[in-house]
């Protein structure tokens, strides 16, 4: 591949002061707040904070930023700009996507919320996404578009699985975390959404380290099965602090047989074993819902799930599919369609549940 310069340290760090990271938390999450210019930051943690958010889950890249002409696609916030010919230069770095990575940042700090920001998701290539109701064109995105000879995903999704990081990614992953600060103070690094490939991990991981990223890492797989926390050795001193499992919207998700599993085949067995932390888990509202904007949810079984999760000491990460949704079925974001009353219901159910001091 051609178009490769070495790597360099990136700009100056958000300079404002950050909130402690702290676990158990109670978090409310729009993954692609980052790159929405409809978002706006301060509107955004406002919000947040008027549902008792004390963390939210954003995505560094937004596919549907990059305006590729599918419903709910738009002119976003993207890592890179566009060369004369319409395609992407990966390594001509758009300072405006990293000056709204600061405010951003900025916004929910003052407001006393820490984010966790995804590196990769499966909309940026995947062949299994490809094709699904809204999902933008992946032969027009950065990661296989470009004048750099990147091409993820492209034939063979498990070739990329297997050279990621590349210099992009690792470049990538290194001016995000010099623009938030090495010491991870005020935010968490998740490194993936939905993603298989454990060794991918364990590079991206190392590499995070490499460059002097100090603050927590989390992972969330592909598979949500209760063997993935030793899998992936979640601890203290491990490559990753914490796991993420995704879309459980009712408790009967505690007593489902995984019968491949070799030693914890339900995740009751798992939550009431000794040699976990469950300090160490975020339960993550992921998916749970249907795809409209009136009578989302199951709010009693919903709920259920929260206080049965603080009550283990587990951290809740709810995903607003009313914000998700916004754009493609409303033709907009706007920060006021977050049901608030059950949101609330939600910070409720957590903080009443919780054992945490």
């Amino acid at each position: 591949m051609s178009g490769f310069p070495s790597l360099v340290p990136f700009g100056a760090a958000v300079t404002s002061t950050p909130p402690t990271v702290r676990w158990p938390a109670f978090g409310v999450s729009h993954y692609l707040a980052l790159g929405d210019p409809q978002c706006d930051p301060i509107a955004y943690a406002d919000k947040l904070a008027s549902v008792g958010a004390e963390m939210t889950r954003i995505w560094l890249c937004d596919p549907w930023a990059c305006n590729t002409g599918e419903t709910g696609c738009y002119d976003g916030f993207v890592p890179c700009r566009r060369a004369s010919d319409g395609r992407w230069d990966l390594f001509d770095w758009n300072q405006a996507y990293f000056d709204r990575l600061k405010a951003f940042t900025a916004a929910l700090w003052a407001r006393g919320i820490w984010p966790q920001y995804t590196v990769l998701n499966l909309y940026q290539f995947s062949p299994r996404k490809q094709g699904l109701v809204w999902v933008p064109d992946m032969d027009r995105l950065p990661w296989r578009y470009n004048v750099n000879g990147v091409s993820w995903g492209h034939p063979d999704e498990d070739v990329t699985f297997f050279t990621l990081p590349d210099q992009w990614l690792r470049e990538f992953m290194t001016r995000v975390v010099s623009t938030l600060g090495l010491s991870g103070a005020g935010y968490v690094i998740e490194l993936a959404n939905e993603m298989p490939e454990k060794e991918m991990h364990e590079r991206m991981a190392d590499h995070l380290r490499a460059v002097g990223y100090r603050g927590e890492i989390t992972v969330n797989r592909n598979e949500d099965t209760p063997g993935q926390y030793h899998n992936m050795r979640i601890g203290p001193d491990g490559r990753y602090q914490r796991i993420a499992f995704h879309a459980q919207g009712d408790v009967s998700y505690l007593d489902e047989f995984f019968s491949r599993e070799p030693v914890y085949q339900t995740f009751r067995e798992l939550y009431d074993s000794d040699d976990i932390e469950l300090s160490r888990v975020i339960w993550s509202g992921d998916g749970v819902g249907n795809n409209t904007l009136d009578g989302t949810y199951d709010e009693p079984q919903v709920t259920e799930v929260v206080a049965d999760t603080a009550s283990r000491g587990a951290s809740v990460e709810w995903q607003a599919r009313e914000w998700k949704l916004g754009r493609f079925l409303l033709g907009r974001f706007d920060v006021d369609d977050l049901y608030v009353d059950f949101t609330r219901q939600l910070h409720h159910a957590f903080l009443s549940h919780t054992p945490r001091e």
